[in-house]
């Protein structure tokens, strides 16, 4: 929904002619209308003396849970209770110069409650709001100044919020904190009248990002169709999905992508005992299906976990045959225990006609390191080195990957890539 609140003012002089023995008759109306969250207050002070009832009132759409007399006037505060639209109605005597009496005033408020904004941001991550999307072209011309409100907990500690250079109604919004916030942008005019209140219920998360491994070789037989498959499934979940292959020796016992490290590929096969291959691992589980559907389903599910940690972008300093990297890990207010945290530099591309008819390459590790954790409440920083493939610079592209693994189950808690060039 796109709430709003356009205040219109409207005088009307009934003064024709002026004759001999003829009244003045003056009639201010005052015409608002004023989109609601569910939930969510609004509150009027008018000026002006004798109010009469409130009329139009239905507590199903909205209810007024206070009409004050004040020293001046009347404050009026409504409250949205379901998705609706009613009018409500009052007369009273409108203030005027000292000299002059009071004129008879009719308020008319147009109410619409409908459901807040949602929002839904990433921890690490960034988006625009563009306000320009919620006001009329009226309401833009008028545009003078915005404020920001917090709600229970304010966003500004769940997210951060910055204006962009040379526009006046966009924002990025960057989450910086798991968890529920509310904001409340207040729109006014050169008058300093509120034009529009736009009522957000902003939901932060960590983007949990799916790991997957396959240990492959270029004399595999039925190798080639599990690659195909992680391709298909790569591109379908391109933000939520990282893959690592490892050539192990066999059946082609000169697979070179094997013989350029096998060491690593062995300690790897060995963590999770693989005895065949093609070997698919999700999030630290073999699976034993050769199935599109079945894998493609089994990332789907397992990217609508909520991840338990975030890991940040990764730093890379290169010498002459070193990257050595730097990223930052938060579980917030999470206790966690017993983890290893893994970095791997991948490349792409790579040219080999196998015996099993593959030709080209991807996502081969060419090294791995790891470090073990205690346990982790919060913030922690990570430093790795790892190094540089042979023809770093000149083949590739090339990719870093770190997950995050549990030495208890194996299961990954999180995982990341990024590319290096």
């Amino acid at each position: 929904m796109k709430p709003a609140v356009m205040v219109l003012i409207l005088i009307f002089i009934s003064s024709c002619e002026w004759k001999p023995n003829e009244i003045e008759v003056i009639q201010i109306s005052t015409s608002r209308t004023i989109n609601l969250a569910i939930e969510d207050t609004i509150t009027l002070n008018i000026f002006g003396t004798d109010f009469s009832e409130i009329a139009g009132q239905n507590s199903v759409v909205a209810e007024v849970i206070e009409a004050l007399q004040v020293d001046s006037g009347n404050m009026i505060t409504i409250v949205g209770t379901g998705v609706g639209s009613i009018n409500l109605s009052f007369t009273y005597k409108a203030p005027r110069e000292s000299t002059m009496e009071a004129a008879s005033a009719m308020y008319v408020i147009r109410l619409n409650v409908s459901e807040s904004i949602p929002l839904f941001i990433n921890v690490g991550e960034s988006q625009i709001l563009d306000l320009s999307n919620y006001l009329s072209n009226e309401q833009m011309d008028a545009l003078d100044s915005i404020a920001m409100i917090s709600g229970d907990f304010s966003p500004f500690d769940r997210i951060r919020i910055e204006p962009v250079v040379g526009e006046n109604t966009e924002f990025i919004l960057t989450g910086e904190y798991p968890g529920p916030t509310a904001l409340q942008i207040n729109c006014y005019d050169a008058n300093g009248s509120l034009m529009v209140s736009l009522y957000y219920e902003i939901s932060v998360s960590i983007h949990k990002v799916v790991l997957a491994e396959l240990f492959t070789n270029t004399g595999c037989v039925n190798c080639p169709e599990a690659n195909h498959y992680l391709d298909n499934i790569a591109a379908e979940y391109s933000n939520e999905f990282t893959l690592v292959r490892y050539h192990v020796n066999w059946t082609d016992l000169f697979d070179p992508m094997n013989l350029y490290n096998p060491g690593e590929v062995e300690n790897r096969r060995a963590y999770y005992n693989i005895i065949a291959a093609p070997g698919f691992v999700l999030e630290g589980t073999l699976i034993n299906s050769l199935d599109e559907d079945d894998w493609s389903g089994r990332v789907f599910n397992a990217s609508q976990e909520v991840a338990p940690i975030y890991i940040g972008p990764v730093d890379v300093l290169e010498t002459v045959d070193s990257l050595h990297l730097e990223f930052e890990l938060n579980s917030f207010t999470l206790s966690l225990s017993d983890l290893t945290v893994w970095s791997l530099v991948l490349e792409d591309s790579i040219e080999y006609a196998g015996p099993n008819g593959e030709d080209l390459h991807m996502d081969v590790m060419r090294d791995m390191t790891s470090i073990s954790l205690g346990g982790i409440n919060g913030f922690k920083m990570i430093q790795h080195s790892l190094k540089k493939p042979d023809n770093y610079g000149t083949a590739g592209p090339m990719n870093l990957m770190v997950f995050i693994q549990a030495d208890s189950d194996k299961s990954v808690l999180q995982s990341r890539k990024q590319n290096l060039y």
